[in-house]
């Protein structure tokens, strides 16, 4: 595969027709391509190491049946697929279902009620937070990783002020990672995991992310996006997950952090079809 340097990534844009800022780093620039043209397996930027990640791709785990997870799925679907069709609409899995039916597959309950930050306790004493998107184009829509507006609120707003990015997404981050523990310790949870229904026209994928506590040290900021009007109001975020797979952004406005998914993973070896 070719290995393209800054300039030749600059070129690409504007070949592309593709509004850019020069003061954008090779991982942006690759990101913009990417969610914009899905060119990224022709494009190879900087060293990046995925073992830094959070967000680890990795089989479904063992303790959910595949199996009694279809039939639920296809029980919930039988009543609502004409109004997909007529509609003309992805065919979707709401939320407290997608958790419901997670908590049956895995003989396990349900437990993410109020501020927790798992779903569902499998049998095994995984810690599951589910998540439903769909994939419009070559970009799903968002999942919410943290928001937080009583601590961090005021401070992000004047971290944004003096142009702090690198504080912004460590404020946000030190919540996350005392959220995952708190709920790790509360309800005896080993390993924490995100599973993701993944809707794409009249199919439903299914994902799953193992969460590496450690890793979200890691965690940094890629710089502020630049919207051409106000300069800071979101903040790119990297060795959350891999660039392949997703971005995460830092929403100033939100006060929250956000996961989206890219089209490419669907076409990863993990990836189940379910529906």
């Amino acid at each position: 595969m070719e290995k393209l340097s800054k300039k030749q990534l600059i070129n690409k844009c504007i070949e592309l027709d593709i509004i850019f800022s020069k003061s954008f780093t090779k991982y942006k620039l690759l990101q913009l391509l990417n969610e914009k043209y899905n060119l990224i397996e022709n494009i190879i930027e900087i060293n990046y190491n995925d073992d830094l990640n959070v967000l680890q791709i990795c089989e479904i785990p063992k303790s959910i049946n595949i199996d009694i997870l279809k039939n639920l799925l296809d029980e919930y679907m039988k009543p609502r697929i004409s109004f997909y069709n007529e509609m003309k609409r992805n065919y979707f899995i709401e939320d407290e279902f997608s958790e419901y039916f997670i908590s049956k597959s895995c003989e396990g309950i349900v437990i993410g009620s109020g501020n927790c930050g798992m779903d569902v306790k499998s049998k095994y004493n995984e810690g599951i937070d589910v998540m439903c998107v769909i994939m419009n184009k070559k970009i799903s829509n968002e999942k919410s990783i943290i928001q937080n507006f009583n601590s961090s609120g005021s401070n992000l707003d004047n971290l944004f002020i003096e142009n702090k990015d690198n504080e912004s997404v460590e404020l946000f981050m030190t919540n996350y990672l005392k959220k995952l523990e708190k709920v790790k310790i509360d309800k005896n949870l080993n390993e924490l995991y995100i599973i993701s229904f993944i809707n794409k026209n009249n199919n439903v994928y299914l994902v799953s992310f193992k969460i590496i506590l450690d890793n979200i040290k890691n965690v940094k900021s890629d710089g502020f996006v630049d919207n051409y009007i106000n300069k800071y109001v979101n903040i790119n975020i990297i060795n959350f997950i891999n660039h392949k797979y997703g971005k995460v952004n830092l929403y100033k406005s939100k006060k929250r952090v956000e996961l989206r998914l890219y089209e490419n993973i669907l076409n990863n070896d993990y990836i189940v079809k379910i529906y």
